[in-house]
């Protein structure tokens, strides 16, 4: 009975410890989703489709250059784009984006006051806390 019991407690233990965490490699590059709105929208403002805001643009900041991921007109309805981006991972540092508007006459405002931030660091090794 002893041996048995020693057996299945080897056993236990040889089969949880493949319940560890494992390294998840951060992959090349990554597909986000990403959404702005025009300011009139946001904040309730009149629109005015001959004057206002016609188009939004998502651009990386933390690289040198600049890049611009995607572009697009805006939703009447509600003043947003959507857009998917493909973004090169940069290990170990943040992708920081931001966004544009552009109205019909080819103005470009300034940066929106928030961004999207892309969290591209590798997690670090889990530790039990005691409670």
């Amino acid at each position: 009975m002893n041996k048995f019991l020693i057996a299945l407690f080897l056993s236990l233990s040889f089969s949880t410890s493949t319940l560890a965490a494992t390294f998840v490699e951060i992959p090349e590059n990554g597909l986000y989703a990403l959404k702005c709105q025009a300011d009139e929208f946001a904040h309730s403002k009149p629109y005015n489709p001959a004057t206002g805001t016609s188009e939004l643009s998502f651009v990386r900041i933390d690289v040198t250059p600049v890049q611009e991921l995607a572009h697009g007109t805006i939703d009447v309805s509600n003043g947003t784009v959507v857009a998917l981006v493909s973004m090169t991972v940069t290990p170990g540092d943040d992708a920081e984006v931001v966004c544009f508007a552009k109205d019909r006459s080819g103005n470009v405002s300034d940066r929106s006051v928030d961004a999207a931030i892309m969290d591209f660091s590798s997690p670090g090794k889990g530790v039990i806390k005691s409670n």
